[in-house]
């Protein structure tokens, strides 16, 4: 998937809250943006068991969200990281965090 598609098909599911996140490419963006919009530090380096674990640990941070992050929210953290294929190029996944974590951030 071309990363720019990755960041609209997120996007366009929080705007219509009708679909779920699919594959590592999705993930990351969401996983990037979650962080920058909670205002965590989250290194793009950590395996996506621990990102999504930290995102989840940190919840706390989004009870005030509007819906559209509530519901990226909730999809990310039911996301099964054990069926996500296996990316061999990982500086299209870590471009694609670090503009979630940006994205994020300008939403806050």
């Amino acid at each position: 998937m071309v990363p720019i598609l990755a960041k609209q098909a997120v996007n366009k599911k929080m705007e219509f809250k009708a679909s779920k996140l699919l594959g590592a490419y999705e993930f990351f963006y969401a996983a990037g943006f979650l962080g920058g919009y909670m205002g965590l530090s989250l290194g793009k380096e950590l395996p996506p068991e621990e990102i999504q674990e930290n995102i989840r640990a940190n919840s706390g941070a989004i009870t005030n969200a509007k819906d559209d992050i509530l519901y990226l929210y909730n999809q990310f953290v039911q996301f099964s990281v054990e069926d996500m294929p296996k990316v061999e190029d990982k500086d299209v996944l870590e471009g694609l965090f670090e503009d979630g974590y940006l994205d994020g951030g300008k939403r806050q």
